[in-house]
């Protein structure tokens, strides 16, 4: 339920911020001339954001099975270079190559969409396992659990909370 109320928000708040009905650019627009380089900071604190969070979801799956792994990896590469991009944009101008620099900005994004698409694909094989499993129907496709081979428990040992 976190998980899907964490990404819920962030989609969300990307939507709103990058609705221009809202106009949010204008607040960033009196800062001064340049006010693309602190609107893509402020994205690209938000991805770091994300990825933080997407890294502390993916060390959470390494006992669950490859596929979550999979996922919450690709998220968090796919959070890292769409941020990566964003701190960029403001230096594209004072580039000695301005077009290289864009280019620069193009190629991280394309390597972030990349990872993002092996979080989507992981992720809809994992939906499809689950609703297969919910409804009974049988699903031959592997789980490949980890639950046995990462951190695994020896025998006798109990985890001790408070």
């Amino acid at each position: 339920m976190a998980v899907f109320i964490i990404y819920g928000c962030h989609w969300g708040s990307l939507a709103y911020t990058q609705d221009p009905f809202y106009n949010q650019l204008s607040a960033f627009s009196k800062v001064g001339s340049n006010a693309g380089a602190e609107w893509n900071a402020s994205q690209g604190f938000h991805n770091i954001t994300m990825v933080l969070v997407s890294f502390t979801f993916l060390v959470a799956t390494f006992r669950v099975n490859a596929f979550f792994v999979a996922t919450f990896f690709g998220l968090v590469m796919m959070f890292s270079f769409i941020a990566a991009a964003d701190f960029a944009v403001p230096h594209i101008e004072s580039a000695a190559d301005p077009l290289a620099a864009l280019e620069h900005v193009g190629l991280l994004l394309k390597i972030g969409g990349g990872f993002g698409w092996l979080g989507l694909i992981s992720g809809w094989y994992l939906a499809i396992l689950t609703a297969c499993a919910a409804v009974g129907i049988p699903c031959p496709l592997p789980v490949l659990d980890l639950s046995g081979k990462v951190f695994s428990k020896k025998d006798g040992e109990h985890s001790k909370h408070a």
